[in-house]
């Protein structure tokens, strides 16, 4: 397992997810000006918490995608089970760089926030995973970001409603959290799938 975890930079990408994360926390409550064809203006205001979640996790897409993948795969028996700690890992560090930031006064609102995008923009990552994308799974949660930017805006400029990255408030929570809980899902499966084969194939 030290091995695995050595191939794939794990402690450099956790140290760069904490650092990504504070920033986001620092910065929270500025925006980033994107191109925007919905709405009224050529470039619309992007809160950059959702910028930062995003590049947090084409960092963690980089560290699961580095090393030789067919030697890791032979080096760990259940790989999936390995990913799927990866990805909560680099959740927890997130987790826990808010709750550090709480006590030196950053608001529980954009703790809140950057956890909410954090877990959305990984759970996408899931699905450019489940997809086959392997080194470009990455470009899922890179997508949809630009996406949203582009084209998720009302003619009143207001966020659609499936436009999480844009949406500071309660109303992109749900969306979100459903999206999060389809990725566990699909995580705990392909584990407990690897690793009924794993069983299967030490039987015989």
């Amino acid at each position: 397992m030290r091995w695995w975890l050595a191939a794939h930079k794990a402690l450099v990408v956790l140290v760069l997810v904490f650092g990504t994360s504070a920033t986001a926390l620092a910065t929270a409550r500025l925006n980033l000006a994107l191109p925007a064809l919905s709405g009224s203006m050529p470039f619309a205001p992007v809160p950059l918490v959702a910028v930062l979640a995003t590049l947090a996790t084409v960092i963690v897409a980089a560290g699961l995608s580095s090393g030789d993948e067919a030697i890791v795969r032979a080096a760990a028996r259940n790989a999936h089970a390995l990913n799927a700690a990866y990805l909560f890992g680099a959740f927890a560090v997130v987790g826990l760089t808010s709750a550090m930031a709480l006590p030196l006064g950053v608001p529980v609102e954009h703790a809140w926030l950057l956890l909410r995008d954090t877990a959305g923009c990984l759970a996408l990552l899931v699905v450019g995973r489940t997809l086959a994308l392997g080194r470009y799974s990455a470009t899922v949660p890179t997508g949809y970001l630009l996406a949203s930017s582009i084209f998720g805006r009302t003619s009143g400029g207001l966020p659609a409603w499936w436009a999480w990255p844009l949406q500071r408030g309660e109303e992109a929570d749900l969306p979100v959290l459903i999206l999060s809980a389809a990725a566990a899902v699909v995580l705990l499966v392909e584990c407990g799938r690897r690793g009924r084969a794993i069983a299967l194939g030490g039987q015989r």
